[in-house]
């Protein structure tokens, strides 16, 4: 094979992917014929190597313009020689490109392509397809080019419905392989979602926390980690690790919230879907240091009034962890961040600046 004149690395990169290989089989025996073929025609027919070149390129492509044809008998057999095997190869040589091609579709609908997608969502364990596309759905809302990766080496393929969607990508990969996260290329995407592999078994919850303690070596400075718990009771697996948990039954709980309080599981999910008025927002805090959280509280809706956007705190989340009702004593800390219902447009800085300036 030609390929044997090539580096050795190179080589065996080659031979993993045969469609490749053979591609660059074909090329280089044109390539080495069309060598050959050129060298000749340059030294019997006593022409220039710009002739030789231009002759050897009409000859082996069947063009044949005519001019300065061979004129000598050794001259023409080389350009017979060559002429005949153009034209079988330069047929191979195209279909050889289109197996490359149907060879990568495979590859990539079968999840054996590295990560393409960069700061967007890596998905752990396929949830179903209901699940996935209304998390791709709501995250659109307001990401209209958002990327997706799944990750899960139960399935084949994704289901058609998302394959033939713009930047969704899938790999196929077991959690306990080092190379599936490599592939997944974590460190280059924000957000790293793990679903439980059976849902509605607690189990699962062991799975899931294995995954959480193997992905801090891959990701990066500020990719965040959220998993889906499907045992509250479970949670104590998950201390110390930089991972925000969220219950699988918050659905049934949503339900039962609206229930007990008529409306509020309606509003709930408007401020969730991002469809209509304000947005659940979280901001680092800058200039807000050392207030407490009741002068924040009484010190908001002037500082909105004042800068013409609603800003409503509902939340602090201090060392990781959110807290939904602080103590009005509370003080602001350094890194600390204010969960906020406002608009996706917030001027925070300005907003920051009227609160301290009262």
């Amino acid at each position: 094979m030609i390929l044997f004149f090539l580096p050795s690395q190179i080589r065996s990169k080659v031979k993993r992917h045969p469609p490749v290989a053979w591609f660059l089989d074909v090329s280089l025996f044109i390539l080495l014929l069309s060598v050959i073929h050129m060298f000749l025609f340059r030294y019997i027919e006593q022409s220039t190597w710009n002739e030789a070149l231009w002759q050897t390129w009409q000859t082996f492509t069947t063009v044949g313009y005519g001019n300065a044809p061979a004129e000598t008998l050794l001259g023409r057999l080389v350009s017979i020689i060559l002429a005949t095997a153009g034209i079988a190869m330069v047929g191979v040589l195209f279909a050889a490109a289109l197996d490359i091609h149907l060879y990568r579709t495979e590859r990539r609908r079968k999840g054996m392509v590295n990560n393409p997608i960069k700061n967007g969502y890596v998905i752990f364990n396929f949830p179903g397809t209901s699940v996935l596309q209304h998390l791709i759905d709501e995250t659109r809302y307001t990401e209209p080019d958002a990327g997706f990766c799944i990750i899960d080496g139960r399935i084949g393929e994704l289901p058609s419905s998302f394959q033939i969607q713009p930047h969704i990508h899938f790999i196929h990969g077991s959690v306990l392989e080092k190379d599936t996260y490599k592939r997944a290329k974590l460190d280059k995407n924000k957000v790293v979602i793990v679903f439980p592999v059976e849902k509605g078994k607690d189990d699962s919850d062991g799975v899931t926390k294995t995954i959480v303690d193997i992905l801090p070596k891959f990701i990066g400075d500020e990719t965040r980690i959220i998993h889906i718990l499907v045992d509250p009771d479970n949670n104590w697996m998950f201390e110390g690790l930089p991972s925000t948990p969220i219950m699988e039954s918050l659905e049934i709980l949503a339900v039962a919230q609206e229930c007990q309080d008529p409306h509020s599981a309606h509003a709930l999910q408007n401020l969730l879907l991002n469809t209509e008025g304000a947005n659940p927002n979280a901001y680092k805090v800058k200039n807000l240091v050392g207030m407490t959280w009741q002068e924040i509280q009484e010190k908001a809706p002037i500082a909105a009034r004042k800068i013409d956007m609603p800003v409503i705190p509902f939340a602090l989340v201090h060392d990781n962890t959110t807290y939904t009702c602080p103590d009005f004593e509370t003080k602001i800390h350094e890194n600390d961040s204010l969960l906020v219902f406002t608009v996706n447009e917030l001027k925070w800085d300005e907003f920051e600046a009227e609160v301290r300036r009262l």
